[in-house]
């Protein structure tokens, strides 16, 4: 797998998951050709969807990015996914998932979406939030 680019190893990692771009996207919260076009290699990833991949399937951001370590993540699942609901819990992360919530019911969706990317920007940014 050396010299893969990272749009590959999105392939890689959606085959070895078997799961289609639209079922991909839809775990992670994301529209389909957002990860379509990360896949493709036609916009470059956002660090906060390399760390969507590690909370949604386990994924090692650092093999993700640049090819280095183990595909998927030693730790589990569980220990990952307690470290976001703790981060969730935060009154200003909170107070985002409910304008989110009641965007998406109004059906505002470009509404939703920039919640949506404010999110993944506060609070999936670098390791000091994991």
């Amino acid at each position: 797998m050396d010299g893969m680019k990272t749009n590959e190893r999105l392939l890689y990692v959606r085959n070895y998951l078997d799961i289609s771009q639209r079922d991909i996207a839809r775990e992670m919260g994301i529209g389909r050709s957002t990860y379509q076009y990360m896949e493709l290699g036609l916009h470059g990833i956002r660090e906060c969807y390399y760390n969507l991949f590690r909370y949604t399937f386990g994924i090692n951001s650092e093999w993700l990015k640049y090819g280095t370590g183990e595909m998927i993540l030693q730790t589990g699942r569980r220990e990952e996914m307690l470290k976001m609901i703790e981060q969730l819990t935060n009154e200003p992360f909170f107070t985002l998932l409910s304008k989110a919530k009641k965007m998406k019911e109004n059906q505002n969706i470009r509404g939703y979406q920039e919640i949506q990317e404010d999110l993944c920007k506060n609070l999936l940014i670098g390791e000091k939030h994991i």
